[in-house]
């Protein structure tokens, strides 16, 4: 493997040779006018770049005028730092068209000629920087396939192998099944180890150190046991050769229904797994959508199934064509059985989409009704008739541009902060089941752990306080870092105010009443020091106020019907300064509730909201 530095002298120089003056110039100029912030000159520059397109170019310097025309539509909306539509149309027409004329013209090559070289050096950046605009607009897979297709021109890309393990380690989240999501962080922790091997190649050495922020989040044990490790994957037979040729084939192109497929290709993934991310008991609301899914995946199944019988046939002859009489109008047409079945497979599949915008306008509720309904509308916050009047508007979201979500990187699916923008938040620590933010509001500071502790089908007490204990000893460093105690813990905890994770000197250590905490801050348990926190939960819990819980539940002999297990806790630097919480019943006069317990449709769990007086912190 070569260096970064040599690596880029070999392109100098035949980049010097193969591309044409006036365009390494352009080139150099679009670089200066990002670096610069100048967007007011770029879409002249770009013009200038569309105006060197002609015939007499070659191949090679072809590409790298629309790479650089993509360039320059980035940092257009990059600077101006806005969304646009119209820069990113640009962006991905550009890059696909360079990406376009390698494909065809040096994909298969095994010439070593310079021109092939530039062409490949600019095809890895292309496609790395297509996969990183892919992201942008959230087709993930797509990003995928073009970080990896960088990778097969050259491995030692590190540019390419780090952003593809950033975004398996985003990605990682959003699969449904444990499973799949162990498969991502395996790939996400292959492309990271393989960064690392060549990281000399790294224009810039900050990018591997936020990964490495990123991979240390994955628990040690996790990295030693199972990441660190050949991934072994489960044997996959069928007994019948005639399905067996059947999935091998739809393997190869990757027609499985199977987050998987997108980063393994093996025989345990020609499956159709995908699913809704519902658990039984179903909900009247979640068979409906379960019921429009599955109807979605079999029409896919079918349209696949015509496809396939007409690509692996050669001839496709049946008995129904034999003394089927059709006119043979001399325009070379084919009305055959063959034929007939792939148009009625691209029919089959074509349809899926507006399905897709069916499901996609009810389970959202957008708001679209009878023929507005489509894939392509789905997309669309407005709609204009043939004269300009706009007959269709998604309302507004109850959010404004005042609000912004703080998402981690990826290591806590389970945990989102929302915050107005006026208030400064910064993730410090990231847990697969608590998110610890730093959060400055006017001059007021304050640690926030954003906690789901795992509920009872998947640990018990013993595996809660497991996590409790890295929660505490966390929020405790982070208040070395930051130099005070005003640290909330708040979320779904899984537990009851007088569960024994609650209480225990050795997990959270929770009082139920501020006259204790206010007389002492701590307690000596054996030899051992621990720090109390106060749980206000028992003093605004009242049939009177119609204050019982955040969660209904009835499924045992023993049950309890409503369970506080959203809950606050908060150090004795607080205490003085809490006003309140309730368990909110109805949001703008619509109620949270169905009957007596929490509207599934909605949540399952009622909102917990607490107040807090501001206050200036002591340095």
């Amino acid at each position: 493997m070569s260096n970064y530095k040599e690596q880029i002298a070999e392109f100098e120089n035949n980049f010097s040779n193969v591309i044409d003056k006036s365009v390494r110039e352009l080139s150099a100029s679009f670089d200066t006018l990002y670096s610069e912030k100048k967007n007011k000159e770029i879409p002249s520059t770009i013009k200038l770049a569309e105006a060197l397109l002609s015939d007499k170019q070659n191949t090679a310097t072809k590409m790298q005028i629309h790479y650089d025309i993509a360039n320059g539509y980035h940092d257009l909306r990059t600077i101006e730092g806005v969304y646009s539509e119209h820069y990113l149309e640009k962006e991905l027409y550009h890059l696909r068209y360079a990406l376009d004329m390698y494909e065809s013209n040096f994909y298969d090559t095994d010439s070593n000629s310079g021109e092939v070289k530039v062409a490949q050096y600019i095809a890895m950046r292309s496609y790395t920087n297509l996969g990183n605009t892919y992201q942008v607009i959230g087709r993930y897979i797509a990003a995928i396939d073009c970080f990896q297709n960088a990778l097969l021109i050259s491995n030692d890309f590190a540019m390419a192998s780090l952003n593809l393990s950033f975004l398996l380690f985003r990605y990682a989240p959003m699969q449904i099944k444990c499973y799949e999501q162990n498969y991502y962080h395996h790939a996400c922790y292959y492309y990271y180890k393989q960064t690392v091997r060549c990281k000399i190649n790294l224009e810039n050495q900050k990018y591997l150190e936020e990964l490495k922020h990123c991979i240390s989040l994955f628990d040690s044990a996790y990295v030693k046991k199972y990441l660190n490790k050949p991934l072994e994957l489960p044997p996959f037979q069928v007994d019948n050769q005639a399905e067996a040729d059947y999935r091998n084939y739809l393997l190869l192109h990757r027609l499985f229904l199977d987050p998987c497929l997108e980063i393994l290709s093996a025989h345990c993934f020609a499956v159709d797994s995908i699913n809704l991310p519902f658990e039984a008991p179903y909900s009247d609301r979640e068979k409906e959508f379960i019921g429009l899914f599955n109807q979605i995946k079999q029409e896919y199944n079918w349209a696949r199934l015509l496809w396939y019988k007409t690509s692996t046939e050669e001839a496709y002859e049946h008995y129904s064509d034999q003394e089927l009489d059709l006119v043979d109008t001399g325009d070379s047409s084919d009305y055959s059985l063959k034929e007939s079945m792939l148009r009625t497979a691209f029919k089959a599949a074509y349809s899926i989409f507006d399905r897709i915008g069916f499901f996609i306008n009810q389970y959202f509720e957008v708001g679209l009704s009878g023929a507005k309904v489509s894939f392509k509308n789905i997309w669309k916050e407005q709609l204009i008739d043939e004269n300009g009047q706009v007959y269709f508007k998604i309302p507004k979201t109850l959010l404004s541009d005042t609000y912004q979500f703080y998402q981690g990187y990826g290591g806590c699916e389970k945990v989102v902060m929302l915050a107005k923008k006026t208030i400064q938040v910064e993730i410090n620590r990231e847990h697969s089941r608590y998110v610890l933010y730093s959060v400055i509001s006017d001059s007021s500071k304050y640690i926030v752990a954003g906690t789901h502790l795992p509920s009872n089908p998947h640990t018990d007490a013993d595996g809660r306080k497991m996590v409790i204990r890295e929660l505490i000893a966390d929020l405790k460093e982070q208040e070395k870092i930051h130099k005070h105690s005003y640290s909330i813990i708040i979320g779904d905890l899984n537990a009851s105010p007088f569960d024994e994770e609650l209480i225990q000197k050795d997990a959270f250590n929770a009082v139920l009443y501020k006259e204790v905490i206010q007389n002492k801050s701590e307690i000596v348990y054996q030899h051992r020091k621990f720090r109390l926190l106060y749980n206000p939960t028992l003093n605004h819990i009242s049939e009177t106020n119609h204050q019982y819980g955040s969660f209904y539940y009835t499924g045992d002999s023993k049950s309890l019907y409503w369970y506080c297990y959203d809950q606050i806790l908060m150090t004795r630097d607080l205490v003085d300064k809490f006003q309140g919480m309730e368990y909110c019943q109805s949001i703008n006069g619509k109620s949270l509730l169905k009957k007596i317990s929490p509207n599934k449709a909605v949540s399952d769990h009622l909102p917990l909201v607490a107040k807090f007086e501001r206050s200036v912190n002591d340095e």
